[in-house]
């Protein structure tokens, strides 16, 4: 709609290098001439080489090079110079003086700079605190970087760096020390001050001589470092300068005793307590037989035994206390029944306790015989190192001497054994495979033992992580093995193996075999299988000490993966008992063939293509020639062939079907795959005639089975109905061999029979011609003028499939004045009937490409639109064998009217606007949004196609775009619109006064009928109805005002009534006098005038109530309350 009224309900809806190459010229070296002779190069068997006859030439090893190159010269590249580091540091002193804390270093480093510009080095000064830097080059810069130090040189150079830092001294027992970190360089040299004299002083790295001589009470070091990006500085004070004192020390040791097969090991932790004076120097028994392994404690400078004695020196006496490990063993020549236990004990102390542990290897069984200054306690009673390990006995002692003897025992081990094997018979080998499942208590074991018949060769035992060797001993008709482990076996434990023998299964006969035993073993049962090639049959005579297995256990195992592929299933058996054995029959088999036939029948419009392809399994014996049959009218078009053919030959023919005899090259055992295919016309077939082809059967002949499956294959357009299926089962796609599933398959069948019949009912229909050209989108852009003129532009987004013509016929007296297709100008053709001929470009299926055209058509032959009238219009028109997918129209109208009635193919695609009463709102405020499609408009074709007026909008889906309307001018709508208006208005008046009707409900009725049918029309004829709804409005404002006032003078009213008089509430109360009884003949005749006489009554009451009671005449309030 227009302004005003449109207006009022569109408010609330708004929202891119340079490279150099050497000259190909040819820089080869001038021919080498080389004369023969026999260079040696020295080696040591000169003398032999030498003596011999027609003896060489002795030639220097450097001329030999020198020959050497100049045959092989090289091309020498042209390099650009580069210097191997942009900086380098090639010096450094450092000069520094330790104090309490810390030492403070003056160093001067000489940096050379060797880049064109900048140039960094690193200068890794770890652990340091700088407190000034000088650098001799202003420019250069001098900065942190990560936890070191980086200096940044402007230009190439020397440079000289001085700099000031300290060092925090770290304090420890007898010693003091700092380490920092420093550049590396050809030479640092170090000088450093310590305060005390003659101190004994290690520096670290020691990659050269160190210097340390006295200056007065201070000692003065010198020291070059080297290459090394780090430096350590020690010193302690001189050996003699330690005062001399007996030492009062208190000793208490935790002794771990812990006893294996055939070793003893002790471990001992000694707390020493010194509680006067200090000591450097402590002094340990050692224990009887026993070797000392490590002596480790803080401090140590040196420790030496003698005559059984240990003394630990150290480089600083200690006080307060002191801590030493020590460790002892003794290698026993075998386990022994009974064993003393030896104890260390510390010398020089005032006195000594402990505490005692013993532990054993599980494989032992260890008792206390005797002890003697022990006193056995309760594990949670030795400290908590003491805890770690299984203990047999923990020990509280007081004082040496200390005994404890023990009683010793090996503990058996329990071995369960599970062996599970197969032994396959070959003609040039026999194999037994498999392994043995140990379950393995109480101790572990290192060797394993199994015992075989004498012709089984060991190929492999266990694998490289667990077994170290083994080794072989023939004992009488059988073989023992022994396999040596790298790891005590305990719990679970599997040893795999592989035995051989020469092969056994060449020829019919008998064969014993024998599982492998297990020895050493408190049970030892397994499952055995047996296995022999297919053209052979295994017979079980005779079983000793075995029973009949289930096969499943060793498919389980994986065992079965290991046999020769023409191998059969074993024969399995179980034992639990050795030895066992079972005597097979060897027996040969005949030849047996199975055949799965894969029939595939292709449907095409030329005709059958069918494929039979027989895949054959010979088993057991090989073959070299196979049969099959098919009918004998296929004997002269069908094609047969197969790996290794040799011949193809015509046997017989029975009951119409010819039996054929394929000679193969060689011998065959195993998969074969033979192809017959053939083909059958069916271009006579006539269109909507039925046709029935039964297919021919082809099957193996001369074999123990034959199944497969049938597929119907449609490659046309010829309509497939099956007829009754003989011997078929009808089955879904996936249900069929891989290769057999086809994206055009149509049928499928199964078969277990090889007689099985099938008949086809084909009939073709006649094609229908499809589409060729097709319009995707038609866009239209029409302007309509006041003087009944239009101007369009039309875009047909065209999909075409080898059209050269797009027909188009043009509205009446319509005149073309541009046209491009593809953005690109042609020219049109016309034909005798008008029709207009645009050459289309070529285009693939799916691509759109635009066809532009503009023309100019009169809508009629008066002048211009006047006050009001009818407009049709009409698109273009396409042949019907050109379908229009969509027409979408933006029509461009005066403002100056109002349209309505639009009718024809088109329609809306947005609300319309009104731009009735404009002056109201300002005039014209519409916005018209864009309708977003997936084509994008091509450029004007020539020149510019304005557009002005008022924007409408349409589409359809019909193949012909038409559309009729009717328009009015804006000042005689809005004429109209304000006598609607007032009518409205007038009319609710009247009703309400001469009808008495109910002023709420005709306020209602006169906003909500023009609005109801407001929602029923299009257009502008939505204006005349808002314009009611509007006089109804404001007929509903009118009649809500004058409510309202009702109400405020009724409410004012009722607030007078009811306020208290002041007259009243100061005058004095009297008695009132008792009313006279009335008869009962008065209150019956008293009916009709009973309430005005009763109100009489009250009013003479009120007036002879109170004498004083009257009010000033001159009271307007008391007059207007009477």
């Amino acid at each position: 709609m227009r302004p005003f009224i449109g207006g009022l309900f569109a408010l609330a809806m708004l929202g891119a290098t340079w490279t150099f190459a050497q000259e190909t010229t040819d820089t080869s070296p001038p021919p080498v001439v080389v004369r023969e002779r026999t260079v040696y190069v020295p080696y040591e068997k000169l003398k032999e080489t030498f003596e011999k006859e027609g003896r060489g030439v002795f030639l220097p090893y450097e001329e030999f090079l020198k020959l050497w190159n100049a045959a092989q010269p090289k091309k020498e590249e042209k390099k650009e110079l580069k210097p191997p580091a942009d900086a380098a540091v090639t010096g450094g002193a450092y000069a520094g003086k330790a104090g309490e804390k810390a030492v403070r270093f003056e160093v001067t480093f000489t940096v050379r700079a060797l880049a064109e510009k900048w140039a960094e080095v690193q200068l890794p000064l770890k652990n340091v605190a700088v407190e000034t830097a000088n650098v001799s080059d202003p420019a250069a810069v001098f900065a942190p970087q990560g936890d070191g130090y980086v200096l940044i040189a402007p230009r190439p150079g020397e440079y000289t760096l001085t700099l000031s830092f300290a060092v925090r001294v770290e304090e420890s027992t007898g010693r003091r020390r700092i380490a920092f970190g420093i550049p590396p360089t050809a030479v640092s040299r170090l000088e450093l001050e310590l305060p005390g004299k003659d101190l004994r002083v290690d520096v670290e790295p020691k990659m050269a001589a160190t210097v340390t001589e006295a200056q007065g009470e201070n000692t003065r070091l010198m020291a070059f470092i080297g290459n090394s990006n780090r430096v350590a500085v020690t010193w302690r004070p001189p050996e003699d300068k330690v005062e001399k004192g007996e030492a009062l020390v208190i000793a208490s040791q935790a002794v771990q005793a812990e006893l294996g097969e055939r070793i003893l090991r002790l471990k001992t932790a000694c707390a020493y307590r010194i509680e006067r004076q200090e000591t450097d120097t402590f002094r340990v028994k050692l224990p009887a037989d026993m070797r000392l392994l490590s002596v480790k404690g803080e401090n140590i400078r040196e420790w030496t035994t003698e005559d059984g004695i240990l003394a630990v020196r150290l480089h600083s006496p200690v006080k307060d206390s002191y801590a030493l490990a020590l460790r002892f063993e003794r290698i026993l020549e075998k386990t022994p029944e009974d064993l003393s236990i030896p104890f260390p004990s510390t010398l020089g102390t005032m006195r000594e306790d402990g505490y005692v542990t013993l532990a054993h290897e599980p494989a032992l069984r260890v008792r206390i015989d005797r002890s003697a200054g022990l006193s056995q306690i309760d594990a949670r009673e030795l400290p908590q190192a003491m805890r770690s390990t299984p203990l047999l006995a923990g020990f509280r002692y007081l004082a040496h001497p200390l005994t404890l003897n023990l009683k010793i025992e090996r503990v058996q081990p329990q071995i369960r054994s599970q062996a599970t094997m197969v032994a396959s018979l070959g003609q040039d080998e026999d194999a037994l495979s498999g392994w043995v499942d140990y379950q393995i208590a109480k101790v572990g074991i290192f060797v394993v033992r199994l015992k075989f018949p004498a012709r089984w060769e060991p190929a492999s035992v266990g694998d490289k992580a667990t077994v170290e060797d083994f080794q072989v001993a023939t004992e009488g008709a059988y073989k023992v093995l022994t396999a040596n482990l790298k790891n005590q076996a305990l719990g679970e434990f599997r040893l795999p193996f592989r035995l051989t023998a020469p092969g056994s299964g060449t020829a019919p006969g008998t064969a014993t075999l024998e599982p492998v035993q297990v020895l050493e073993t408190q049970q030892d049962r397994g499952t055995f299988g047996v296995s022999a090639p297919k053209a052979f049959k295994l017979t079980t005579l005779e079983r000793i000490g075995a029973a009949s297995g289930n096969v499943q256990l060793l498919h389980a195992s994986g065992l079965l993966g290991q046999l020769p592929q023409d191998h059969d299933l074993p024969l399995a058996y179980t034992y639990t008992q050795t030895p066992a054995s079972v005597k097979l029959q060897l027996e040969r088999r005949k030849t047996e063939i199975r055949v799965t036939g894969f029939h595939v029948v292709t449907v095409a419009d030329s005709g059958l293509k069918i494929a039979h392809e027989l895949k054959y399994f010979i088993e057991f014996a090989a073959t070299d020639r196979i049969t099959f049959s098919l009918p004998t009218e296929l004997d002269d078009v069908f094609h047969a062939k197969c790996a290794n053919l040799k011949e193809k030959k015509r046997l017989r023919e029975t009951d119409g079907r010819s039996v054929w005899e394929l000679t193969l090259q060689d011998k065959l055992l195993g998969p074969l795959s033979v192809l017959i295919s053939h083909e059958k016309d069916l271009k006579k077939v006539e269109a909507d005639q039925t046709h029935d082809i039964a297919l021919p059967l082809v099957r193996a002949e001369e074999v123990e089975s034959h199944q497969g499956y049938v597929t119907i294959c449609k490659d046309g357009s010829l309509e497939i109905e099956p007829q009754t299926p003989k011997n078929l089962e009808a089955i879904e796609s996936v249900q069929l061999p891989g290769e057999l599933r086809q994206g055009n398959l149509y049928l499928a069948y199964r078969f277990f029979q090889p007689d099985y019949a099938l008949t086809l009912k084909l009939k073709r229909h006649a094609p229908v011609e499809l589409a060729k050209t097709v319009v995707n989108l038609l866009r239209l852009s029409a302007v309509v003028s006041r003087e009944r003129k239009m101007s369009v532009r039309a875009v047909f987004f065209v999909e075409t499939r080898g059209e050269q013509f797009l027909e188009l016929t043009l509205p009446a007296s319509a005149q073309l004045r541009a046209l491009a297709v593809k953005r690109t100008p042609v020219t049109p053709k016309v034909r005798r009937d008008g029709v207009t001929l645009i050459e289309l470009a070529a285009g693939g299926a799916g691509t759109s490409f635009p066809v532009d055209l503009v023309y100019s058509q009169p809508l009629a032959e008066n002048g211009e639109m006047g006050a009001f009238g009818t407009l049709n219009l009409e698109g273009p028109r396409l042949p019907a064998t050109v379908p229009v997918n969509k027409t979408e129209v933006d029509l461009f109208v005066p403002k100056d009217y109002s349209y309505w009635g639009f009718g024809g193919t088109l329609h809306p695609r947005t609300a319309a606007h009104s731009n009735t009463l404009a002056w109201l709102t300002g005039g014209d405020q519409r916005t018209v949004a864009v309708y977003g499609h997936p084509f994008r408009m091509p450029d004007q074709p020539l020149g510019q196609f304005p557009t002005e007026g008022r924007l409408l909008r349409f589409e359809t889906l019909a193949p012909v775009a038409k559309l009729g309307f009717s328009y009015c001018g804006n000042k005689l709508v809005v004429f109209l619109d304000a006598m609607l208006a007032l009518l409205v208005f007038g009319a609710g008046a009247t009703l309400i006064r001469a009808a008495k009707l109910s002023r709420l409900w005709v306020g209602l009725g006169a906003v909500l009928i023009p609005l109801l049918l407001m929602w029923y029309v299009n257009g502008d004829a939505k204006e005349p109805w808002a314009a009611a709804a509007i006089g109804g409005g404001l007929l509903a404002a009118a009649l809500l005002t004058i409510a309202l006032k009702r109400r405020w003078h009724e409410w004012r009213e009722l607030l007078i009534r009811t306020a208290p008089d002041p007259f009243l509430e100061e005058a004095p109360e009297k008695p009132v006098p008792a009313e006279p009884e009335t008869a009962p003949e008065e209150q019956r005749s008293g009916g009709e005038e009973g309430p005005k006489d009763s109100g009489q009554r009250s009013a003479n009451s009120d007036q002879t109530s109170d004498p004083s009671d009257h009010p000033d005449p001159s009271d307007k309030s008391h007059r207007k309350k009477r």
